[in-house]
């Protein structure tokens, strides 16, 4: 009946052996490398050319392919409504040009113990993000193009650039408040001091396109923001 749901079970046709106390460990990491991957098609447009994952920590010694099929499956999940799936996701990845290079570590770079590092790379410039799981289980983006971060990748997140100095922060709280959008967390990041920073901000429900072009014209946004959904 799992299989049937869509569910990942040990053995499943197409999908690498496990057994399942090693499928019941990874759960968690394949709820992360999906939610990593889903996140590409709800930032950029363009189509990718070469996906790299990097496996770090304990997690490295496991059959790490299905996470890499996790991967895939979330990438091409906005664009393909809901033709991929985990039997299907490398397939559909390869036949759309898409090069994948998997690599382990025994040791996390970071202070994590166990890190999923994607690289995705288009025509143009490339996404970089890394993620790992929380003590509760839950999914946790900890890097996304050189900002670090702790955010859930859970329900609603939006994305701001921003200049790294005084009155942006509030008043784009302020902004969402007002609009009725209530905050869960707020995690900010930046590479420099007072140069450019990031927002992640988990609310508790979808925040409408007019609310976010309302925000991206207040003073010391950068970009457009973006609404993740999960």
């Amino acid at each position: 009946m799992k299989a049937l749901k869509g569910d990942i079970v040990p053995n499943m046709v197409n999908l690498p052996s496990l057994m399942s106390e090693e499928l019941d460990y990874l759960r968690p990491y394949i709820t992360l490398a999906e939610r990593m991957g889903n996140m590409y098609y709800q930032l950029e447009k363009a189509s990718v050319d070469r996906v790299e994952l990097t496996y770090s920590g304990p997690i490295s010694k496991n059959e790490t392919q299905i996470l890499t099929v996790a991967f895939l499956k979330g990438l091409l999940a906005p664009v393909m409504e809901g033709r991929v799936n985990y039997v299907n996701a490398r397939l559909v990845a390869e036949d759309r040009g898409i090069k994948i290079f998997e690599q382990k570590e025994e040791q996390s770079p970071k202070r994590y113990k166990n890190l999923i590092t994607a690289q995705i790379f288009n025509h143009g410039h490339d996404l970089d993000i890394s993620g790992t799981v929380s003590r509760g289980h839950d999914p946790l983006l900890v890097e996304i193009n050189g900002y670090e971060t702790e955010t859930n990748l859970e329900g609603y997140v939006i994305i701001v650039q921003n200049e790294d100095r005084p009155r942006v922060i509030g008043p784009v709280a302020t902004a969402l408040g007002d609009h009725g959008v209530n905050i869960a967390s707020m995690k900010t990041g930046r590479r420099v001091r007072g140069e450019n920073a990031i927002m992640l901000i988990n609310v508790d429900s979808k925040v409408d396109e007019a609310v976010l072009d309302e925000l991206a014209q207040m003073d010391g946004i950068i970009d457009q923001p973006r609404l993740l959904v999960f």
